[in-house]
């Protein structure tokens, strides 16, 4: 596949999984709203809203971790990557 395909099939899955998105909300918010009411529905979105700021304060990390490990592993060196995930007894 070259690169324009894979690039706009890429594209394409994402605008689809955008579409999901759309849909679920538009049903689900309605059914929400008639069960919560308006009060306990709005707590229920700060919570969302606080838990998406929490997970700024990640700063990549996961990102990075997954990114050292897949090159220390492509390179044959995985006693390092092996090491900060170790048990202890």
């Amino acid at each position: 596949m070259s690169r324009g395909r894979r690039f706009a099939s890429n594209v394409g899955w994402t605008l689809a999984s955008q579409a999901g998105v759309v849909a679920v909300n538009f049903f689900s918010i309605p059914y929400l709203l008639s069960r919560f009411g308006s009060e306990a529905y709005g707590v229920y979105l700060l919570m969302f809203a606080v838990g998406g700021y929490l997970g700024l304060f990640q700063f990549g990390a996961g990102l990075a971790a997954m990114r050292y490990v897949a090159r220390r592993t492509r390179r044959g060196r995985t006693a390092p990557c092996a090491t900060p995930c170790a048990t202890r007894p």
